[in-house]
This record gives structure tokens, sequence and C-alpha cells, in this order.
């Protein structure tokens, strides 16, 4: 689950709404006070993750995490999808991947980026070895919008095909909020005091 959550993050691009539309509505900056159901997820530095319950909840996505400080609540929200069992060729997990691709296109815009690629090496590269070939990863299909210059709080939204398994796939979507950088310098300026 960390795995995907970081890799979901560093995954090139994240996206802006408008300011009254959080992901999942949940706002930039929320404290954890005012979070719904917050249970520790990681909390080992200033930047602690949470599973939470969403306000706003997409029937796609399972699970809710957010990362935030003290400093500056909420910085970031990932939805996980939900898993898709025995999908080798990926044709259960693609069909809401593209349909959410579409919905965020319209809402966003054309994304900055747009993978859909078998690394030239792959190992697992049939058609059956689809969910095992993204869970090796040796190969990404994910979609990002930067929407820094646009007005609202959100920076970047990614959304990936992701999986866990062999033969299990889902969804995962990562709002990066525009105080998401400023979670990033808190985590820094952490781990470098004990130097």
């Amino acid at each position: 689950m960390l795995k995907q959550l970081l890799f979901a993050m560093a995954v090139g691009c994240l996206v802006t709404t408008p300011a009254f539309a959080g992901a999942f509505g949940i706002e930039m900056g929320t404290p954890l006070s005012q979070l719904k159901d917050p249970d520790l997820m990681n909390g080992s530095g200033p930047v602690k993750t949470y599973y939470v319950t969403a306000p706003q909840p997409n029937s796609e996505f399972e699970r809710y995490v957010v990362t935030l400080t003290t400093q500056t609540g909420v910085c970031s929200v990932v939805g996980f999808g939900r898993l898709y069992d025995n999908d080798r060729y990926g044709n259960a997990v693609r069909p809401p991947y593209e349909r959410l691709k579409s919905v965020l296109t319209t809402k966003y815009g054309p994304p900055v980026s747009d993978q859909y690629a078998l690394l030239p090496d792959a190992l697992w590269n049939k058609d059956s070895d689809f969910a095992a070939s993204i869970y090796r990863k040796e190969r990404v299909v994910a979609v990002g919008w930067r929407l820094d210059e646009r007005p609202g709080n959100m920076n970047s939204v990614t959304m990936m095909i992701s999986s866990n398994a062999d033969d299990t796939t889902s969804v995962t979507i990562a709002y990066g909020f525009k105080n998401y950088d400023k979670c990033n310098q808190i985590a820094e300026q952490s781990d470098n005091s004990g130097l």
C-alpha cells in the first residue's frame, strides 16, 4: 500500500480543481481534527499519512489516504481503487480507468502526461501478463494533469493502473495540493536535523 502511495506521488504530475472542490471532498489544509475517522498509517516523522473516510467518495475507490503535517494540514489525497481479482489481461480495470480519464479530461482539459508503455526489455510482455507487468514495474499506464497555474488549491492529479499481484489490478488516483511542496520541505528538514 505504501509503495503504491509513493509511486502515485512520484509518477510525473499531479492536478488542480476549482477552489470550492477538493479531492473526494477533502480540502487543502484541512487539520487532522476535522478529518472523519482518521487512522494512522505512517507517522514516524512530522509528515503523517492517515486512512480517512472521504466526505464525497467515488464508487470506484475503496480507501482514501491523506498526507499532512500539523503546520500545513492536508497536502495530498490518494484514492485506492477496488481490486479486480483474476484480471491478468487487464480487461476489468481498463474500462473504469478510461471512464475516469475521460471525466478528468473533461474537468481539467488535456493531460500533460499520458503513458501507456511496456518497457522494451520487459519479461512480462504477453497480453496475459498485463497485471504481472504492472506489478513488476515493467508496464506503466498513467495519466497526469498539472494545474498549478489555475485558480484553486489543487496543484496536480495523477491516475494510474496499479497491481499488487500477478493477476490483480486497481485504479489509483493522487491529488496534490498547492501546499505539497511545503510538506516535502518539512520532511526534509526533519530528516536533515539528525545529521
